[in-house]
């Protein structure tokens, strides 16, 4: 027996997990539930750089903020030590995984129409975006993230080989 898209609405065969049309995946019980992953584009290596170019000039201020209370501040800039770094670790760490776990995007992300995705098209969860966060540090050294991205066919840095995740383009 044959039904209908829940997105699109062209035929599709029942247990037919994705649409053939507009690659919307189907589940019966609750409609449309995510893309297919493959439907939607990998961002490119460019526009992600400029999110995280957009994020790194909201940490600088997040930085200025923990600075600020805490007298670590010059006419320079500031320098967060002891408890104030520890401070800011601790905040920018919960800045990517709440926000990529909660709205599946950053500021930069959002503002570059960007967003993160299980391969399997399922929103990302909190274990996804650990492992995405935890790994900034190497993806970061020596430019290791942009580097695999340039290899990757789908343009993921090591933290969305090992998370399991890739950045798509908002549809």
């Amino acid at each position: 027996m044959n039904s209908f898209c829940f997105s699109c609405r062209s035929p599709i065969q029942d247990r037919q997990v994705y649409c053939a049309n507009c690659g919307a995946r189907q589940d019966e019980a609750i409609g449309l539930v995510a893309p297919n992953p493959a439907a939607l584009p990998p961002a490119g290596v460019l526009l992600r750089c400029l999110a995280a170019l957009l994020d790194m000039v909201v940490i600088f201020l997040i930085g200025f903020a923990v600075a600020l209370p805490l007298g670590q501040t010059s006419g320079d800039g500031f320098e967060l030590k002891g408890f104030g770094a520890l401070l800011f670790w601790i905040i920018i760490f919960a800045y990517f995984v709440i926000l990529e776990m909660q709205w599946g995007a950053t500021p930069g992300k959002m503002l570059t129409g960007l967003k993160v995705l299980k391969i399997d098209g399922q929103a990302a969860g909190l274990r996804e975006a650990v492992i995405r966060t935890a790994s900034r540090v190497i993806d970061y050294f020596f430019l290791i993230g942009v580097i695999i991205m340039v290899t990757s066919s789908k343009n993921q840095r090591l933290g969305d080989l090992l998370a399991e995740t890739m950045v798509v383009k908002r549809s």
